[in-house]
């Protein structure tokens, strides 16, 4: 994880696959807005995005990428000791690195640690950088820099 941001104004596409949002600039990188929900086929919310959902920036085999989220409650320094190992066979593409105790919300249980380099499959990897790479080349010809 990079860092958490409000929701910018997204530039939306007809032609975007499902889990993507939007797209924003971000220190001038195109950065593809993933519904995590979708990802996690945990959306219920029927796609509509709150005023104040937030994104996490983390950074998709080497390039900027967020994740749209409901909400966060906060962040954590995880020490080692407090990683309970999961197994990767449990979850889709093993996306479920480990487990840690919940201590921010107060909960009992326990919150999933997500490997971001693992939250899409290889097709849908190669997919999401066709689209980022088209989007990029769709604003540079805005930009009159194609």
């Amino acid at each position: 994880m990079r860092r958490f941001l409000p929701l910018p104004r997204l530039d939306r596409l007809p032609t975007a696959p499902q889990p993507v949002e939007g797209v924003f600039r971000y220190h001038g990188e195109v950065v593809p807005v993933l519904r995590l929900g979708v990802l996690l086929d945990l959306a219920a919310g029927g796609g509509q995005t709150g005023l104040y959902a937030p994104l996490i920036l983390i950074t998709w085999q080497g390039r900027p990428t967020a994740l749209l989220v409901d909400q966060v409650h906060g962040d954590v320094v995880l020490e080692a000791e407090d990683r309970v190992a999961s197994d990767p066979s449990l979850s889709f593409n093993g996306c479920a690195a480990g487990a840690f105790p919940d201590r921010v919300t107060g909960r009992p249980g326990t919150v999933t640690l997500l490997d971001p380099d693992r939250l899409l499959s290889e097709a849908e990897g190669r997919l999401l950088d066709a689209f980022r790479a088209a989007e990029e080349q769709r604003l540079a010809r805005w930009e009159g820099t194609a």
